[in-house]
């Protein structure tokens, strides 16, 4: 537990900036391995869902007719599984940065005006912690923790 905000803004800061510098990567790497009849721009559209979203609620989304490219013999299954575990931790981060701005009630606006190299005013350093905070989930989801095995097609489309 920190007494003083300074240590979660700096965490929070740092998250901030490597979801910038990294998160158009993972979605420009996601767009060259998904196979082109499986997404369009506008599947990129938080409002839209798109072929691979519908299949992953089904029972066996790797048997759905979206899931067909990625079980082709053809398909580079292994990068997309990296490519998934990758991003999979990538949303751990984020994770990690929700949580820290509840846990330690720092608004938005306190987060994106922290600058590490300033030093923040006296009434601007304490900090108040939620009292009995959940506890943190690092969980990740199944099959990605084993890279050895053959990637599981339903539990990547899954995630």
């Amino acid at each position: 537990p920190y007494s003083s905000a300074d240590d979660p803004l700096f965490i929070i800061h740092k998250l901030s900036s490597i979801s910038a510098l990294q998160g158009d990567q993972i979605l420009e790497k996601f767009n060259e391995l998904l196979p082109k009849t499986q997404h369009s721009e506008d599947d990129w559209d938080d409002e839209n869902e798109d072929s691979l979203e519908r299949a992953a609620i089904t029972k066996f989304p790797g048997r759905t007719k979206a899931a067909q490219p990625l079980t082709d013999g053809n398909y580079d299954l292994r990068s997309f599984a990296k490519h998934c575990q990758t991003s999979a931790s990538f949303t751990l981060l984020m994770r990690l940065k929700a949580y820290l701005q509840k846990m330690y009630r720092l608004s938005d606006l306190r987060c994106i005006e922290y600058d590490p190299k300033g030093k923040e005013r006296i009434a601007d350093r304490s900090c108040h912690r939620i009292e009995n905070p959940p506890p943190f989930d690092a969980s990740l989801p199944a099959g990605l923790g084993n890279t050895s095995a053959a990637p599981n097609v339903d539990s990547l489309i899954r995630q």
